[in-house]
């Protein structure tokens, strides 16, 4: 079904396309490009937004799922470098275990969301504890509404009012040394 996407004689695309790559791949692709309903998502990844398709996939084979050119993370290395590099020199024990994994998609939505930064939850402490449900010590010990009290942050902000959500330079992803991170919302 070569046609569907190919004028076999002469095209003004490249490769013979009938049409430009964001309208080609939108014509059977356009769920993943827009939100519910067919309105432009709140967060859209630039590529998606540019009609760059081809920078993650691959139109015809591949070896990986969903046509993407590599894996994941390799498959987004190449415009998320600043945060590769960090994670690179990180090491496991300062490294959220999805995104040295490359589980991107664990806590983003690629192509688009109706939560900030792509995210698949706009509740990041909803999102957070879809993994890490119950945790000992320290603040996991009361609930979000009792923290949020007192923390200068949202209820949906909570876990990113102490941790880093990809890579830090402290243990358990903390902002800072511990002491320091405490008196963020306390007097010690």
């Amino acid at each position: 079904e070569c046609h569907r996407c190919h004028e076999p004689h002469s095209s003004d695309q490249a490769s013979f396309l009938l049409r430009p790559v964001k309208e080609l791949c939108a014509g059977c692709h356009g769920e993943m490009l827009t939100a519910p309903g067919g309105t432009a998502w709140t967060s859209s990844h630039p590529p998606v937004v540019e009609g760059k398709c081809k920078l993650c996939h691959r139109p015809h084979t591949s070896r990986k799922p969903a046509l993407l050119r590599y894996g994941l993370p390799q498959v987004c290395r190449p415009c998320h470098q600043e945060l590769f590099s960090q994670v690179d020199k990180a090491g496991e024990g300062k490294t959220h275990k999805p995104v040295r994994e490359g589980e991107c998609a664990s806590c983003h939505d690629v192509h688009g969301s109706e939560a900030r930064a792509l995210l698949s939850e706009a509740d990041v402490g909803k999102l957070c504890r879809s993994c890490h449900g119950s945790l000992p010590g320290g603040h996991h010990l009361y609930t979000l509404a009792q923290i949020g009290e007192k923390a200068a942050v949202t209820e949906q902000d909570l876990c990113l009012a102490c941790h880093r959500p990809h890579v830090s330079d402290n243990r358990r992803l903390l902002k800072g040394m511990r002491a320091a991170v405490c008196q963020g919302c306390h007097a010690i």
